[in-house]
């Protein structure tokens, strides 16, 4: 930023201006129409003359070219800087030897371009340091941010030294400026337990070099850390660096998750305390309505009413579907929904083997796809299912009438509706099948439960009962303390 304001000035051949800093670094050097910058002077006779003196004159050889200068001199007052404008021994002789006025004039010259190129820098300082002072004001704005922030921050330098700990690493973890100034000091009192202390080290290590390989985000890793008081907390940890810049410092996040994680863990015992109190429920349910299955049975055996004990061997199977029910529920992994296509396997098994005479030549063929259900629609399936398939075995195939019995599940052209069928093979139905349908109580109950899964219950072709419903998506169910 000097350079425009000397660089039209005519000098004569070999005469220097030199802008040096106090350290003895050529900031700016311009000489015969070239500039140029970076040489060390401190060898050199100017730092000494300084000391003595802000403003000044010396004879001596230039370190730089080793020619011999008169040089004139002035320190920028507020700045670590020195203007100087040197000409060579020989042409101030000749001047002196030839005029004592030229000597004088090129003296007050060099006086005026020392004081003009003062008086720029000065200025161009001045205009660099409001912009300084507006980053600094920024910089410290930033600050109270982050130490305002809830979320543990701490700032270090790429040498390791602890640069800034905000309020909450402070209150969070006990740790203040002085009880970890460096990296070192951190990992050492974070983590005292030497081999997971290396392991974090080294996954921290390979995550920062990552990021600057690939210049993405760091990967949160969770890590357990040892506080001020001796206590342990649990923390995710991220980084980031302020800039490109390989000097700019980088931003640590440690966010606290202790409370959190005690709490997802009182909340998952409670949950499996829950879960094991469910699988208790269904198991009693199961084991009661076996208990009234027996007794079911039992009763009919007193009876010597064949009405009696049809109707009694019905309700056995109802009884016997809703407690197959049950079982599958307190043996699978969810309560919030069963797999309908094993469910109805399993029934229809049993209803199969509990209902066909023996000997008889009669096969259940089971062709179902894979669905999960709520129990809102699994119970009023499995009691249609057993309806169905005990109807079928019951007046399909009179004597030693062969033949099978299919139950079908299948979605209706890969649409949300469901297709639940039963058919069979036998003598079929009867010329009066309709009228007697309305006083079949079977018939009566399986109507109402295909009204219960949301459709309606289809007669035909032939011996085919079916109906058509909606899945619904099981969804878990809302358990409370």
């Amino acid at each position: 930023f000097l350079a425009p304001n000397y660089s039209n000035v005519e000098l004569a051949k070999d005469v220097t201006i030199t802008l040096v800093g106090l350290d003895g670094i050529v900031r700016l050097r311009h000489i015969n129409g070239n500039n140029s910058s970076g040489e060390d002077v401190r060898a050199g006779r100017l730092l000494r003359e300084v000391r003595n003196a802000k403003i000044g004159n010396f004879v001596s050889d230039t370190p730089i070219d080793g020619r011999r200068r008169a040089t004139s001199y002035r320190k920028l007052p507020n700045y670590p800087l020195i203007v100087l404008v040197g000409s060579p021994v020989e042409q101030v002789a000749e001047s002196l030897q030839g005029n004592e006025r030229m000597y004088l004039m090129s003296a007050g010259l060099a006086s005026v371009m020392v004081c003009i190129l003062g008086f720029s820098v000065s200025l161009a300082f001045s205009r660099n340091g409001k912009k300084l002072a507006d980053a600094s004001a920024n910089a410290k704005r930033m600050r109270a941010i982050v130490d305002a922030s809830p979320v543990p921050m701490a700032l270090n330098d790429p040498g390791g030294q602890i640069t800034f700990l905000n309020r909450s690493f402070v209150e969070t973890y006990g740790y203040s400026p002085e009880d970890i100034p460096t990296l070192n000091a951190w990992w050492n009192s974070a983590y005292p337990d030497p081999s997971y202390r290396d392991w974090v080290i080294r996954s921290w290590g390979d995550e920062i070099k990552r990021t600057e390989i690939t210049g993405t985000h760091f990967t949160p890793m969770e890590i357990k850390l040892r506080c001020k008081d001796g206590t342990e907390k649990v923390a995710v940890a991220s980084a980031a660096r302020h800039s490109s810049d390989e000097d700019a410092e980088h931003m640590v996040v440690l966010f606290d998750i202790t409370q959190r994680q005690l709490a997802e863990r009182a909340i998952q015992a409670s949950l499996r305390e829950k879960e094991a109190l469910l699988k208790e429920v269904h198991h009693r349910v199961k084991n009661n309505l076996q208990i009234i299955s027996s007794l079911i049975r039992l009763e009919a055996g007193r009876s010597q009413q064949k009405e009696v004990q049809s109707v009694l061997g019905d309700m056995q199977g109802r009884v016997r579907s809703m407690a197959l029910l049950h079982e599958s529920l307190y043996r699978g992994q969810s309560f919030a929904q069963i797999d309908l296509d094993q469910y109805l396997g399993q029934l229809a098994q049993q209803v199969f083997s509990a209902n066909k005479s023996k000997g008889a030549p009669i096969e259940l063929n089971i062709d179902t796809a894979s669905v999960a259900v709520t129990l809102d629609q699994a119970i009023p399936c499995g009691l249609l299912a057993n309806e169905l398939i005990t109807n079928a075995l019951k007046h399909g195939f009179p004597g030693n009438h062969s033949g099978n019995v299919l139950v079908k599940l299948h979605p209706v052209d890969n649409s949300s509706l469901w297709c639940f069928c039963v058919s069979d093979s036998g003598v079929g139905l009867p010329e009066d099948f309709e009228s007697k349908r309305k006083g079949s109580l079977g018939l009566q109950l399986a109507s109402d439960l295909a009204n219960q899964l949301g459709g309606e219950l289809k007669v035909g072709p032939g011996t085919k009962f079916s109906v058509r419903f909606v899945i619904d998506n099981p969804t878990l169910p809302e358990i409370t303390s």
